[in-house]
């Protein structure tokens, strides 16, 4: 049986955790895209913010809330919990949130450094910096040039009229090449992947053994657990990534051009969809190796199962 619903510390809880916290991610995704200028920084900044917060909650179950991890925690979940620890069973289910001790400090920190980042991107950001293209100048100039020179010839290399089957499978994998390099060659993706496979390594060898199952021998299994762990990070990131590769189409609004083109809907959308598989791919080949590399460290090279990691 339950007694009337809370409404007064749900609210509070709304208030002064719920709040804050939304602003602190905002305003690292608003600061990353105004330092960076691409949505790939914002990404990181979120994952930065998730790797801290794990990191505090990590330390929190291993050595207890101590001061370090209450305050090493951005979103005050650590601090929170600690906090909630030392109520009553009545306050839990009726009272409100004590403002005080280290909570209070984790939200005084994070705010104001936040806070200084929101205004430092505020005054800087301007419309004409943000959408400028760093050497269009420069580009257009050498091209204006090379038209004006009397090097530039007419190439009279014959231009396929055939657009049968055959020729689309031709385009579909020239535009899968293009679609998967412009994912895996900028430097956030690189930063994200490093990220994820740091994140996964110390799962591997430490926190494994230390929070999440215990002394154990190096199985494959144990190798594979993190999947538990990051599989909803992971589906998020390639969402994010898909989308910046389906959406980027409509952002340049390229469809006045590919409309004209003798190229049927099904070659430019299966090539994007390609492109995703095979990132998906270098993630899953990428944990592979970090499992093996892993278990052949801890002395469990003999243990290798190649048909679950499969």
């Amino acid at each position: 049986r339950f007694g009337p619903a809370p409404f007064g510390p749900l609210f509070h809880g709304y208030l002064v955790g719920l709040m804050p916290t939304l602003f602190i991610v905002n305003c690292a995704v608003f600061a990353a895209i105004v330092q960076f200028r691409s949505m790939g920084s914002s990404y990181l900044a979120v994952i930065v913010l998730t790797i801290l917060f794990q990191a505090g909650d990590a330390v929190s179950l291993s050595d207890g809330y101590t001061p370090a991890a209450q305050l090493l925690d951005p979103l005050s979940y650590v601090a929170t919990g600690a906090s909630v620890n030392e109520m009553s069973v009545v306050q839990k289910n009726s009272g409100y949130l004590p403002i005080e001790g280290y909570w209070l400090l984790n939200r005084i920190i994070w705010l104001s450094f936040r806070l200084i980042l929101f205004l430092v991107s505020y005054y800087r950001f301007s419309f004409q910096s943000f959408l400028e293209k760093k050497g269009t100048k420069k580009k257009a100039n050498d091209i204006i040039d090379l038209i004006d020179s009397s090097e530039a010839k007419v190439s009279n290399t014959p231009i396929s009229t055939n657009h049968d089957t055959k020729e689309h499978i031709r385009s579909l994998w020239t535009l899968t090449r293009l679609e998967f390099f412009n994912l895996v060659r900028p430097r956030g993706f690189k930063i994200v992947l490093a990220i994820l496979l740091m994140m996964t390594t110390l799962q591997n060898l430490f926190l494994n053994a230390s929070i999440f199952i215990g002394e154990t021998v190096p199985l494959t299994s144990t190798m594979t657990l993190f999947r538990m762990e990051f599989g909803v990070a992971l589906m998020l990131i390639l969402m994010f990534w898909a989308g910046e590769l389906f959406f980027k189409d409509k952002t340049v609004n390229i469809a006045p051009i590919t409309g004209t083109l003798p190229v049927p809907v099904w070659v430019p959308l299966t090539s994007k969809f390609i492109a995703m598989t095979g990132v998906a791919l270098i993630l899953a080949l990428s944990f592979i190796l970090l499992g093996v590399v892993s278990q052949v460290l801890m002395g469990g090279a003999d243990l290798i199962d190649w048909g679950l990691y499969a």
